[in-house]
């Protein structure tokens, strides 16, 4: 650790749980009365840009800026003087894993007009060497309820120009048309070179707001393609993304999600740059005396969850405290080269629960669930065939990568002929991966 000033100790949380009910405003009514209830540190989820009228903050789209539906950066400022005249401390819930994977998100939206050259394509955990070479060139767009295949078809993407460029529309939700594509837009409104120039999109979208016969014949040429499969599937075959049903992740997938939820893409926190792009705020928080500690979201989550809390502990000096949220099965314990103070409790928890349980009535309860259900089932039993079907009918996608890492891992053997090494098939290989996920005790 560095710093040599000492580390802040919370004594008594509260969980303050910020949104658009919730606001900076309404928790500065409350502070005096949950002092006097001998609160002495405000345990505050996360207060970051979020998607619009999240409940939980969880589902980030800035981590640079204050969500502007719980206040204001003058709110927040005076709801902390606040803390500190009362003498009381701020814990603060950060989201180092993941961000919301929408058009919200402005850093999503670049990577799906740019792909790969978009400044904050590393941001986010892409896979890049795909099986799949398709899923090697496109980000996987999985939000929608057909196949690609199936949304032309029956004719439910549509594009329109605005303002800001082409988008594709999906009843309500509408997604940037990738910069690639453009010229194959314009080309059928006869205007292909009008997009040369470097203000070429601004001084067509400026006509199109000013000149109604130009934004008709806009119009016009954007009902061409909504009108033609085939003009629509070039369309699409130019983008930065593939469009895709939401349960084809249970299959296929090319980037790191929160569990199963394809709305949350993971980030790359682990990397230097990425740290410190997504850091900023954080940072001038603990530097202004603001945060006294932190709480991390999902650390296991995290690509190398040393690495990062070695930058987060560097950045914050030795002084906050740091505790990560973190599942600990039993005889488990964090690792001790971990920069922070512990966990966020669960394992406290569960042990505090045992206070009420008396495990000698186990049987009874087991004998009554047989009878009420008609079963007879060994716990442990149940335990792995409920996590083979999540791994098998949930976490195919990610199965699926895990497979061919390995096989990849084991060509070189192969292809050298060095015994005892023979052909692994990729359903030997798949086989063997999921029992050991399965099996594994973690």
């Amino acid at each position: 650790m560095t710093g040599t000033m000492k580390t802040y100790h919370p004594v008594s949380t509260y969980r303050l749980q910020f949104n658009g009910d919730f606001t900076l405003k309404d928790s500065e009514r409350i502070l005096g009365y949950l002092h006097k209830l001998g609160i002495r540190t405000i345990y505050a989820s996360p207060l970051f840009r979020a998607v619009r009228g999240s409940t939980h903050g969880y589902d980030v789209t800035d981590p640079l800026s204050l969500n502007p539906e719980i206040g204001t950066e003058r709110e927040f400022e005076k709801l902390t003087e606040k803390v500190r005249r009362m003498r009381m401390g701020w814990l603060q819930d950060i989201v180092p894993n993941h961000m919301a994977y929408s058009t919200e998100n402005p850093w999503i939206r670049d990577v799906l007009v740019h792909g790969k050259e978009s400044e904050y394509h590393k941001v986010f955990d892409i896979v890049s060497e795909h099986p799949d070479s398709e899923m090697r060139e496109k980000l996987m767009l999985p939000f929608f309820g057909k196949s690609l295949e199936g949304l032309i078809r029956d004719g439910e993407l549509k594009l329109k120009f605005g303002k800001q460029g082409f988008d594709l529309v999906y009843y309500e939700q509408e997604y940037p048309v990738s910069r690639r594509a453009y010229s194959h837009i314009l080309e059928a409104c006869g205007i292909a070179d009008r997009l040369s120039g470097p203000d070429g999109l601004e001084e067509i979208s400026g006509e199109f707001a000013l000149d109604p016969e130009f934004a008709r014949h806009m119009e016009q040429c954007t009902e061409t393609i909504n009108r033609d499969p085939d003009r629509m599937g070039s369309l699409t075959d130019r983008l930065c993304y593939l469009p895709a049903h939401w349960k084809e992740t249970e299959k296929r997938i090319n980037y790191r999600r929160f569990f199963t939820i394809n709305g949350l893409i993971c980030v790359n926190s682990h990397l230097a740059e990425v740290f410190d792009r997504t850091h900023g705020l954080i940072r001038s928080w603990v530097e202004k005396g603001v945060v006294d500690g932190l709480r991390i979201d999902h650390v296991d989550g995290l690509y190398d969850p040393s690495g990062y809390l070695d930058q987060l502990r560097e950045m914050c000096g030795g002084q906050t405290y740091i505790v990560a949220e973190k599942i600990l099965e039993k005889e488990e314990t964090i690792p001790g080269s971990w920069p922070v103070q512990g966990t966020t409790g669960y394992d406290f928890l569960a042990s505090v629960n045992q206070l009420l349980t008396n495990i000698s009535n186990g049987s009874f309860f087991y004998d009554y669930y047989g009878e009420w259900t008609g079963k007879k089932e060994d716990p442990e039993q149940v335990f792995l065939e409920k996590k083979s079907f999540i791994l098998l009918n949930r976490l195919g996608g990610e199965l699926e990568l895990l497979t061919h890492q390995c096989l990849s891992a084991v060509a070189p053997a192969e292809s050298a002929g060095t015994p005892p090494h023979t052909k692994v098939e990729h359903e030997e290989m798949r086989k063997a991966v999921a029992a050991f996920m399965i099996h594994f005790p973690v």
